[in-house]
């Protein structure tokens, strides 16, 4: 699902790794953090303690120039002239690469690097936190998100932490542990009758049909499911509910986790040490000299502060 922990992935280490979600907003009072607390399941502070910005012809840019950049043409340029265009943002022009083209060509912006250093900023800011390609995420929708800096964000994968831990206690203190079925497929959802239950059909993980009923089902299946028409509602959902599945979107989000073991560093000594230096920098970002590879794995989150792992 979208929160699944793997304990496995280090040799020797059951640190918990996040193969979904990563990530728990502690500024604002909300169920996953009080749940997250109930359960003890330990988080870490994300204290945001730096980027290290490379490009792909000229190394690492020193930090000093990286918080010129990242000030001049991002936080203080970008994102308020998407602030002052808010108001006049039409159907046609409500997407960040449009708003991007648009910011370049007022403030007359025609450096190469500058503009692909723009474009590594909309893809680690925008295409990262909502899975979408910058022609097809909403400005109006987004932009007070953007610029939000008072979130708080704190990190899952360190040692007592992970999503899925959280999730095994809370079912098994309600009982719930050995109820429930994972690779199982709905076939029927039946709300028809005259009473207050709806009956559900769905195949096991071994080939077993089961029917269940209960007095409320909580469907909480992917959008594409929904598209797809997989699971059949008797009777059909509402127009309005099928026209809301149609017309919504999602993207596809790529998370790659690597890791180097002692083995590796030591027969790569030059790697290693310029590993070292930059060991305490939350995120590693790349410059690509083209549009078409700025989003391909250019952001990468650096936990090693976190769980002491390479």
């Amino acid at each position: 699902g979208r929160s699944r922990t793997t304990t496995d992935f280090v040799p020797g280490s059951s640190m918990p790794f996040e193969l979904g979600s990563e990530w728990v907003y502690t500024e604002w009072d909300n169920a996953v953090v009080n749940a997250l607390d109930r359960e003890r399941v330990a988080y870490s502070e994300d204290n945001s303690n730096g980027w290290s910005i490379f490009s792909t012809d000229g190394g690492r840019i020193d930090d000093a120039t990286a918080d010129d950049l990242t000030s001049s043409l991002w936080s203080n340029g970008f994102l308020r002239y998407v602030e002052k265009q808010s108001k006049k943002i039409d159907t046609n022009s409500d997407n960040y690469e449009t708003m991007l083209y648009q910011y370049e060509a007022d403030n007359g912006i025609t450096d190469p690097f500058q503009k692909q250093f723009l474009e590594l900023e909309e893809s680690s800011s925008v295409v990262l936190e909502y899975a979408g390609d910058p022609d097809r995420v909403s400005v109006r929708a987004t932009m007070d998100w953007l610029g939000c800096t008072s979130a708080g964000m704190a990190v899952t994968s360190v040692k007592g932490g992970g999503y899925s831990s959280a999730v095994e206690k809370i079912a098994s203190k309600a009982g719930l542990d050995k109820k429930i079925s994972f690779n199982s497929v709905v076939t029927t959802i039946d709300y028809s009758g005259g009473t207050d239950l709806v009956t559900v059909d769905y195949t096991n993980a071994d080939g077993t049909s089961v029917q269940a009923t209960a007095p409320a089902v909580l469907v909480t299946v992917p959008l594409g499911v929904l598209k797809e028409g997989s699971i059949d509602f008797v009777p059909d959902l509402p127009s309005y509910k099928q026209r809301a599945i149609a017309n919504m979107q999602f993207g596809a989000l790529d998370k790659l986790i690597m890791y180097w073991d002692d083995d590796a560093m030591n027969t790569a000594p030059n790697f290693s040490r310029g590993w070292d230096t930059i060991m305490d920098s939350d995120w590693l970002e790349l410059v690509t000299p083209e549009t078409d590879t700025s989003g391909v794995f250019t952001s990468f989150f650096n936990s090693r502060r976190y769980n002491g792992l390479n």
